[in-house]
């Protein structure tokens, strides 16, 4: 879709839009009551009418005219003002024109939210973006009702609400799992379930990858550049050559940024600017426009120091570990703070992915709100006494006491970056008095300022239109498919640990609440629904199979799509009926007896309900069971059911071994006494304890190709 056209004649601009039935349409605006400059209203109508390119319909891009220009110039009409030059002056201007705008529009107070939320707020945004208004101002923003996070309404990755579906849906594409035995059925979910935490936790670590590569690369960058060079150089003037800004040629053309080889001095100067200012600063805003505007090697211009950092990020937008396509999402205003090695909220949110990954224990405030000291300066990071671990305690809301929980090897990493990439800011915050140092995220804040990281998590996970945010969902499309949040990560953790030891008690101790509230709460509404739904699909198949089973179209009134499905499902119905329990029972028995009356014929198929499973109880052997386990979950689904052709076994058949002799040995119900439990249990303690240093060589293993005289082996 086009952007819209803007004429003028005066202060009467005309916006068109070409009709494709014909002749164009039009809105226009008068703004000759206000005291604004001509040639700057010009501007300022321009970059809205090309920030309209952004929308698909004319209908659409009316609506930001309606809702930004008209209630911009009446503003400019009725208050008489000026646009602002200076920042502080600039703040005012805008939240005078908020709060005109709140007491002025006779819309209802929800579409006054949403318009300015997702319309006026974006559009203000852009023309900072474009210099016409400066970055370190703060665009108000109408509070909205956060994300809720109420356990009655626990949700997973993986389900979604449901939809209404408008007109029949093919059969191809009806679902037919709900066809497979109890246990298989089971295991789908718990395979999707696994499969979606997994594919999450690969992003965040692929993003905590490249976000260290990115710190690194700008600390290498600025290394030679000490304090002392920079203060040479401002002394001597030097520092106008290293301005960063693109040259035109004799045909007064700009070329490309990057291919600029002078300017690759030009990114490398504004970060160690940054560097030294953030390390020798007094007070929060002291990397924001306003005040580098004050430093003798920026201009004395917000505009141009804005300009300045915008050309230092679309250079080093092609530097970043990123994959092109997700740098290319990220503004180029904010990509010098990264380098420069300052958090962002997109950078917490990842990390927070991570940690609540490892520990499900701490939920999504906990983590997001969490402090690495009280107020009398005591760290709730601890070293263990043996010097191996680390623990680190959080506040939980409506806790008595803080959750603490023994970092992994992952969690361990994540907590250290954080520390070393918050120490200036921390430093910075400590020595300018302010108490907010004690939180344990600190970073880039909107309008350049330094302090604690903020954010709503539902818009840094899935994308939102007009949230003007970079998500996770849009760097990593393979999530588009899942309901991410922090709460449906915790709680999709917390089921897998159920499905793996089916206790409560264990799923408990996962998310760190008490039996009762596990059970209340946090087994999912939706985990039920899917049960439930399976049970009533059964039922109608059954029904349909009864009625039409002597019928010659009895594949076409059924889900399944071959003989062979719906004989299995046939078989299922048949072995789980008792004759005489009900009527359908009696009615299964006797249409589909004869068809597998030859199975109890087979005596070697005849199941030996006495049949005893024999263990060897090694503690070497369960540790190296339990390390290979570990590396089999993380495989997909496809590769778990792989069956090795030589032993006829699968990664599944260890994984569900290790689940049966977990769960008998970490139970608390007695068992049968033809177990010789305590010594298992024994010997469970004891693998539990090796595991950790198999481990280590466990993550040595790989596989490798070797061609020989018989093949390749």
């Amino acid at each position: 879709m086009s952007q819209l056209c803007v004429t003028n004649v005066g202060k009467k601009f005309t916006f068109k839009a070409a009709n494709p039935k014909g002749g164009d349409l039009t809105r226009s605006v008068d703004a000759s009551p206000t005291v604004v400059d001509e040639s700057i209203l010009i501007r300022y109508m321009q970059e809205v009418a090309k920030f309209s390119g952004r929308y698909n319909t004319i209908e659409g891009q009316f609506k930001l005219i309606e809702n930004f220009v008209f209630t911009f110039v009446a503003y400019l009409s009725h208050s008489q003002a000026s646009l602002p030059t200076e920042v502080r002056h600039w703040q005012i201007f805008l939240h005078e024109y908020f709060r005109h705008y709140l007491l002025t529009s006779t819309k209802k107070l929800s579409t006054k939210t949403h318009c300015w939320n997702h319309s006026i707020s974006i559009t203000l945004g852009h023309l900072q973006e474009s210099g016409l208004i400066p970055l370190d101002v703060q665009v108000p923003k109408i509070p909205s009702r956060a994300e809720a996070s109420k356990s009655k309404n626990q949700q997973l990755l993986t389900k979604f609400k449901p939809k209404k579906a408008e007109e029949r849906v093919s059969k191809l594409l009806v679902n037919i799992d709900y066809s497979r035995t109890n246990s298989d059925y089971l295991d789908t979910i718990y395979n999707e379930l696994l499969d979606s935490t997994q594919t999450l936790l690969n992003a965040a670590l692929h993003y905590f990858h490249c976000l260290k590569a990115d710190h690194q690369f700008g600390k290498n960058a600025v290394e030679d550049l000490t304090d002392r060079v920079l203060e040479d150089t401002l002394a001597k003037g030097g520092h106008r050559r290293y301005t960063g800004r693109p040259k035109a040629n004799k045909l007064g053309k700009v070329p490309s940024i990057i291919s600029q080889e002078f300017f690759h001095d030009g990114y490398r100067w504004l970060l160690a600017r940054l560097r030294y200012l953030l390390d020798r600063g007094d007070n929060c805003s002291v990397i924001s426009t306003e005040q580098l505007c004050n430093d003798p090697y920026f201009p004395p211009n917000s505009s141009k120091v804005s300009a300045k950092i915008r050309y230092a990020g679309e250079y080093l937008r092609g530097c970043s570990e990123l994959r092109p396509e997700q740098a290319a999402l990220f503004r180029s205003n904010k990509l010098p703070y990264r380098f420069l090695g300052i958090l962002s909220s997109l950078d917490m949110i990842a990390l927070s992915i991570i940690l609540i990954h490892e520990h499900p224990r701490i939920n999504p405030d906990s983590i997001l709100n969490a402090k690495l000291e009280n107020k009398y300066g005591n760290s709730y990071l601890k070293i263990t006494d043996d010097q191996e671990s680390l623990l680190f305690s959080v506040d939980k809301p409506r806790a008595t006491d803080r959750k603490v929980v023994v970092l992994t090897e992952k969690s361990r990493e994540v907590i250290k970056f954080i520390i070393r990439a918050t120490e200036p800011v921390r430093k910075l915050m400590k020595s300018s008095g302010n108490s907010h140092h004690q939180f344990l995220f600190l970073g880039y804040q909107h309008g350049a300022k330094l302090g604690p990281l903020k954010g709503s998590a539902s818009v840094l996970l899935i994308p939102s239109k007009d949230s003007g945010v970079v998500s996770m969902s849009e760097l990593y499309p393979e999530l588009a498919g899942y309901n991410v949040s922090l709460s449906s990560l915790r709680n999709t953790m917390g089921v897998l640990r159920w499905f793996e030891c089916g206790s409560i008690r264990e799923m408990a101790k996962t998310l760190g609440n008490t039996e009762r509230v596990t059970l209340e709460n946090y087994i999912p509404p939706v985990l039920l629904k899917m049960w439930n739904n399976r049970i009533i699909r059964r039922f109608q198949q059954t029904l349909i199979i009864l009625s039409a089973y002597d019928e010659d179209y009895l594949i076409e009134v059924s889900d399944f799509q071959s003989m062979a499905d719906l004989s299995y499902f046939m078989a299922q119905i048949f072995f789980c009926s008792e004759r005489g329990r009900s009527p359908i029972d009696s009615l299964i028995n006797l249409k589909l007896g004869d068809r597998f009356a030859f199975i109890f014929g087979c005596e070697d198929q005849t199941e030996n309900s006495n049949a005893v499973f024999n263990l060897r109880i090694d503690p070497k052997t369960l540790a190296v069971l339990y390390c290979y386990c570990d590396l089999a979950t993380k495989l997909n689904n496809t590769e778990r059911n792989l069956i090795d052709p030589n032993t006829n076994l699968a990664p599944i058949h260890f994984i569900n071994l290790k689940h049966m002799i977990v769960h008998i040995c970490e139970s608390k119900k007695e068992q049968d006494e033809s177990y010789d439990i305590s010594a298992l249990k024994e010997c469970h303690k004891t693998a539990i304890n090796l595991k950790d240093s198999l481990e280590k060589e466990f993550s040595k293993f790989g596989l490798k190709s070797e061609w020989t005289q018989n093949g390749c082996i």
